[in-house]
């Protein structure tokens, strides 16, 4: 499907106790600045990618 796309494709696993970041101690207290749930980590991964990229992340936690 992404072959004949300009559409690069990363996959990002999550750590247990936060979906997005790992770390929970580093979530943004900006409310501004931040979106539910995205840390330092995950923050800085977004602003680095180039815009072709689609970014997919799977979590560890049980999803009932």
């Amino acid at each position: 499907m992404l072959k004949n796309s300009s559409i690069e494709m990363v996959a990002l696993v999550g750590v247990r106790g936060s979906p997005t970041c790992g770390v929970d101690k580093t979530h943004f207290t900006d409310k501004v600045r931040r979106e539910p749930g995205i840390g330092l980590f995950m923050y800085s991964i977004i602003n680095r990618l180039k815009r072709n990229f689609v970014l997919l992340e799977w979590g560890f936690k049980s999803p009932s």
